[in-house]
């Protein structure tokens, strides 16, 4: 989901530095880039005009997420980029809370949720807006992370 873009350099690289991809940076699907026990998807799967998901979008997107989640039966902890994410992961299960730079969130079905502010693509730091006392609100990639992510059937 993010070969290409400036989230996705960011992410690949931090994957590879904890030892979880075999290279630090993702440019097409046939480069060879391979993801260790990490499963990356998007909460709004399309690109929505000016990159700002709308709420019809974001539900659109519901089920596929919803199903994603589902699949991934050996799925310990997801890790969340932004309040897109945080809030359709926590909608799928029903739930409300508010995000915060490390909130941890412990779901129904024993998972947990961890959220994070979404780092914008401009290279802004997030120390810097954090300090500004701002929160960022961008279309949120969803990283689910845990042993062995690849679906499997029951």
């Amino acid at each position: 989901m993010f070969t290409g873009d400036e989230t996705g350099k960011r992410v690949i690289k931090g994957l590879y530095t904890l030892g979880l991809s075999n290279k630090e940076e993702g440019v097409n699907r046939k480069d060879g880039l391979e993801i260790k026990e990490v499963y990356l998807t998007n909460a709004v799967k399309c690109a929505p005009p000016g990159n700002k998901p709308t709420k019809e979008g974001v539900n659109n997107c519901l089920p596929f997420l919803k199903m994603e989640i589902k699949s991934l039966k050996r799925l310990k902890v997801i890790i969340v980029l932004g309040e897109v994410a945080f809030n359709s992961v926590l909608s799928i299960y029903g739930m409300k809370a508010k995000l915060y730079h490390g909130v941890i969130v412990k779901l129904p079905d024993n998972k947990v949720l961890i959220g994070s502010y979404h780092r914008s693509p401009d290279g802004d730091s997030l120390l810097n807006h954090r300090s500004s006392g701002s929160q960022r609100r961008h279309s949120s990639p969803l990283t689910a992370a845990s042993p062995s992510l690849s679906p499997e059937s029951s």
